[in-house]
């Protein structure tokens, strides 16, 4: 834990590439490896390196579709001449926006605790707020942690990355405190997509199942009762029932990355996309109105194209 967020805040130890190539081949390959565009939510459809990169400064971060976390380790960097020849230098760590957030943050959590216990106000609310601002700074560390833990293996994939591009013979990184990171990104992030695939599908498989068979269509609480709302057309219920199903069959079909659970996820989908328009005009929702349906319409469309997108980049997942 403590190693992560050292790493996370203070960077890796410098790491350095040693290039096949010279300086000039060496930068268009790097580049011509990597993409300027990209976000990390919706821009692209299969993870990449994003950044930078020109002789002077090398910056690069990996995108996953669908997945932003700003707590990710981002490789900041310049290409150099040494005796071996080209070598891209540099470290991995937080981007310095988000340290100074974290800092603003930290700041402000000790400042409260301090003036909290050191005001003149009755001693059960100077606990309080002192309690309040030791666990505001607990969560933040906490989730600077929790966000380094998920891109745990991002310098592992960046450096298989770059280290192919530069025409290195072993996809390995060796930083100056003689610590190797050996490449096994790509199959760790095959696994951990099926992984999370599964678990999603299953989950979501359940809960419509578990709704078909109560009749239960939504539920909520609160301080003034429950409400609970049932299906009012048997037709609904059933459909809801086989779509349960089919999802579950669908997770147990990507838990053993077959081709033809892939080809039926654009069925999920195209499905789930035209449930919901179908719904609101079964249920009566909009008082009979089309507008308001076109419109949901309209972007469940756009919302089947994105999700699309990226599962037909999802295809290296699954087998023959």
């Amino acid at each position: 834990m403590f190693q992560l967020l050292k790493e996370a805040w203070l960077g890796s130890p410098p790491i350095k590439f040693e290039s096949a190539f010279g300086m000039n081949e060496s930068v268009e390959r790097l580049k011509a490896a990597t993409s300027r565009w990209g976000t990390g939510l919706f821009s692209v459809s299969k993870e990449r390196a994003v950044g930078t990169v020109t002789e002077s400064r090398v910056s690069l971060y990996r995108v996953i579709p669908m997945v932003n976390n700003s707590f990710k380790p981002i490789f900041v960097g310049r290409f150099e001449h040494d005796a071996s020849g080209v070598v891209l230098v540099g470290r991995f760590g937080m981007h310095w926006s988000v340290k100074i957030f974290l800092a603003i943050w930290m700041g402000i959590c000790a400042f409260g605790t301090a003036a909290s216990l050191s005001s003149s106000t009755s001693t059960l609310n100077g606990g309080v707020l002192s309690l309040s601002g030791l666990g505001m700074l607990a969560f933040g560390i906490a989730l600077m942690w929790f966000g380094a833990w998920l891109s745990r293996n991002d310098p592992v994939w960046l450096g298989d990355l770059i280290g192919k591009a530069l025409g290195a013979e072993k996809s390995s990184v060796t930083t100056t405190s003689g610590q190797v990171l050996a490449a096994k990104a790509s199959a760790d992030g095959a696994s951990r997509f099926i992984r999370l695939a599964t678990a999603g599908l299953s989950f979501t498989g359940l809960l419509v199942c578990a709704s078909a068979i109560t009749g239960i269509l939504s539920y909520q609480g609160g301080t003034r009762g429950e409400i609970i709302t049932h299906y009012t057309d048997v037709r609904l219920r059933f459909m809801a029932g086989v779509y349960g199903v089919f999802l579950l069959a669908m997770a147990f079909g990507v838990y053993r990355r077959s081709l033809f659970a892939w080809r039926m996820g654009f069925v999920v989908f195209a499905s789930a996309a035209a449930f919901q328009p179908f719904f609101l005009l079964t249920m009566g929702g909009f008082g009979g109105e089309w507008t308001p349906v076109a419109i949901m319409g309209f972007f469940s469309v756009v919302v089947l194209f994105v999700w699309g997108r990226w599962w037909y980049a999802q295809r290296e997942h699954f087998l023959e």
